[in-house]
């Protein structure tokens, strides 16, 4: 049996090694960049709890906002 196959020759093993630690010096970058997005929509979403109720999440991404209160605001005028 070829004993040879099994073993990685160094420079592949360098450059296994190189791609490891590259990737953990990048880790904190992408995790605060990933972080920082993930507050930002959560702070959007107390905002629009706070602005809408419960329907905070439903109408965060909808451009013209009918929420329930305008239509029982219409029900009561009429």
């Amino acid at each position: 049996m070829n004993k040879s196959k099994n073993k990685q020759i160094p420079q592949q093993k360098a450059w296994s090694t190189a791609i490891v630690v590259q990737r953990i010096l990048g880790f904190p970058f992408f995790a605060a960049l990933a972080f920082i997005g993930a507050m930002a929509m959560w702070f959007r979403w107390i905002w629009n709890f706070a602005k809408y109720g419960g329907e905070a999440i439903a109408y965060t991404d909808k451009m013209s906002r009918k929420t329930i209160q305008d239509v029982f605001q219409k029900l009561i005028e009429n």
